[in-house]
């Protein structure tokens, strides 16, 4: 008989001191490490636009990654919204997106499937098209540093954004 552990959450909160909603995640068994590796090398190969930067591991998703520094799960499209109320974020023009900007990937309906950070600027590279690098995490799966549009979510629709107050 398996038992139900309680679900633990980290206390985290707002620039504003509003919760944020987060799980504290159990490390992942080998072979799902293995599932997700082999996932991502069928779809997404590394090379020119992607790049490996940690394996696989539940412990934390894309939004912990971006917002909370990798210390737990973070999966409520709210705990997102809140996330970027309380702590001041707004849109910035893909031509004028910098390294430590967010990247939001929306569903077709709006609401926030996928995000990471940006750590190249188009500018840097000298591109016509604004391509930026992004660094995010899969899910369950590793951590990659990937073109904007190398990746498993709805490219299409993304949003650039900078915390802080606008200028």
């Amino acid at each position: 008989m398996l038992l139900q552990m309680p679900q633990q959450s980290l206390i985290i909160q707002t620039r504003a001191g509003n919760a944020i909603a987060n799980e504290a995640s159990p490390k992942m068994m080998p072979q799902e490490i293995e599932q997700q590796m082999r996932f991502q090398q069928g779809k997404f190969p590394e090379g020119n636009q992607l790049f490996k930067r940690k394996n696989a591991t539940g412990f934390y998703n894309c939004h912990a990654l971006t917002f909370l520094s990798r210390r737990a799960w973070m999966g409520e499209e709210k705990a997102v919204a809140l996330v970027l109320k309380d702590d001041n974020y707004f849109n910035v023009s893909p031509s004028d997106v910098l390294p430590g900007d967010v990247i939001l990937y929306h569903y077709d309906n709006g609401e926030v499937e996928h995000s990471g950070v940006v750590v190249s600027s188009p500018k840097a590279e000298n591109e016509i098209v604004p391509m930026p690098w992004i660094l995010s995490k899969w899910g369950h799966g590793g951590e990659f540093i990937h073109r904007y549009n190398y990746c498993p979510y709805t490219w299409r629709n993304v949003r650039y954004m900078r915390e802080g107050q606008h200028d």
